[in-house]
């Protein structure tokens, strides 16, 4: 599906609406998978059931970047992760320590695809770039904290770390939200080039400096990696400890829905 200077705006209600299902599902998950794994192997669990799928995310995110530029479609790239990622929750709450973890890992590289919703929000309208990408870091603020506030309410602590019910029906949850994110994210258009001919660059696009400017922003990197660091180790623990300290998960997922909308609102 094509945009073009004649074609009427889109309707961006839909494409909204998935987005934040689809940020549901990563705040759901991340909820459900942390308190299991710390259910499940304590700590070092946690550790890696974060850190390994990070890694994972570098390399699988140039993968798809490759691939949609093969298929000449990003959002195809977008709906055929989104899918396959959210088919993967069905099968963690039966899985022990380390299939969780690879679970997640493979998740994570199917996950690295949808890193495209950005590039097609962006694309929409070449004169309002800032504006699109807000609309949609919004839903993800609102989508993440939502999630987070589903996995508190539709799970007790006590039952983690067992094949609950309450746990299966928590990741069939996650998994059909994923697969309704990318049903309204069907009608999402895409600018895209034809088949054998260059991709037009929009009106307004910037072309990247030399390789050698980029270089020389190695602090910003680094800062970069480290703010991030900290950022994913509180947050490794961050269900875990706010359960504790709150008393419940229903509380827990208070929190982190105040952490999501004022992600969202900022």
């Amino acid at each position: 599906e094509s945009g073009s200077a004649t074609a009427p705006a889109q309707s961006l209600v839909l494409p909204l609406a998935g987005s934040l299902a689809y940020h549901a599902t990563i705040g759901l998950s991340f909820t459900l998978v942390l308190l299991q794994a710390q259910a499940l192997g304590g700590a070092r669990a946690v550790g890696l059931v974060v850190g390994i799928p990070m890694f994972m995310m570098v390399g699988s995110s140039a993968f798809w970047g490759a691939m949609a530029d093969r298929w000449r479609n990003r959002k195809r790239v977008v709906l055929l992760a989104m899918v396959l990622s959210s088919l993967l929750a069905l099968p963690m709450p039966l899985a022990g320590t380390w299939g969780l973890i690879a679970l997640r890992v493979l998740q994570s590289f199917f996950r690295g695809g949808v890193v495209h919703l950005h590039t097609l929000f962006a694309e929409l309208d070449a004169d309002a770039r800032g504006a699109q990408l807000g609309r949609l870091q919004m839903t993800a603020g609102f989508g993440w904290g939502t999630g987070g506030l589903l996995g508190g309410l539709l799970v007790p602590a006590s039952a983690y770390g067992s094949v609950s019910p309450a746990l299966l029906a928590a990741f069939f949850v996650n998994c059909a939200l994923g697969i309704l994110a990318a049903a309204a994210l069907l009608r999402l258009r895409e600018r895209s080039a034809k088949l054998g001919q260059p991709e037009r660059v929009p009106d307004g696009g910037v072309p990247l400096p030399p390789t050698g400017m980029l270089w020389r922003l190695w602090p910003l990197w680094i800062a970069t990696v480290l703010l991030f660091v900290g950022y994913y180790f509180f947050l490794a623990f961050a269900p875990a400890f706010f359960t504790t300290l709150t008393g419940s998960t229903s509380r827990m997922g208070l929190v982190m829905l105040a952490s999501g909308l004022v992600h969202g609102l900022m």
